[in-house]
């Protein structure tokens, strides 16, 4: 089936009078604990797969016309969700543009455990990363600066392929699994 996006505001009022009938969050499991849109289901991104959303849709009351929402923290990761599924659905997928970002808080649940969000855990680990580089590099050996260019190359390739490895790889930690 297609994939469509739509905007946060049309979505909020879609949510408000009760015509979405199916949202995913494919967020990791901590993230989503920390704060998630009311009535979605939690699929995290590098697990989603055709038949888990297959057997969500049969679970939920959705018929094969009906939309099934994507939504992440700001839009990147449901759009990389709807490249994988398009065409393996009978239901048409929409993303969500701004995700959680875009949610007022009266339509996010969270529970008590919160964890930092995903791209603040890569922030700070990349600041450690280039913060211990400098240091090797200025008081153990001038090899230790190698590791602060091999970090700017990974952002360098984050921002031209809108792929971040770190990211992925944080997301894997075993505190961002529920």
């Amino acid at each position: 089936m297609s994939v469509s996006s739509i905007n946060s505001t049309e979505f909020i009022q879609m949510q408000r009078t009760g015509k979405v009938t199916l949202c995913v969050d494919v967020r990791t499991p901590a993230e989503y604990l920390g704060g998630f849109c009311v009535e979605s289901k939690n699929l995290p991104l590098d697990q989603i797969n055709p038949e888990l959303l297959v057997q969500l849709i049969k679970d939920s009351t959705l018929t094969d016309n009906q939309p099934v929402y994507l939504m992440c923290q700001a839009g990147k990761r449901a759009q990389m969700a709807a490249d994988k599924l398009k065409g393996k659905l009978n239901n048409p997928l929409v993303v969500i543009e701004g995700g959680m970002n875009a949610i007022p808080e009266d339509l996010v649940k969270a529970h008590k455990k919160a964890i930092l969000p995903l791209d603040r855990q890569t922030q700070i680990a990349i600041g450690s990363l280039v913060l211990l580089s400098m240091i090797v590099g200025t008081f153990v050996n001038p090899a230790g600066y190698g590791l602060a260019a091999f970090v700017g190359c990974g952002l360098i390739f984050a921002g031209l392929s809108g792929t971040c490895l770190l990211g992925m790889l944080v997301a894997k930690m075993p505190w961002n699994k529920a």
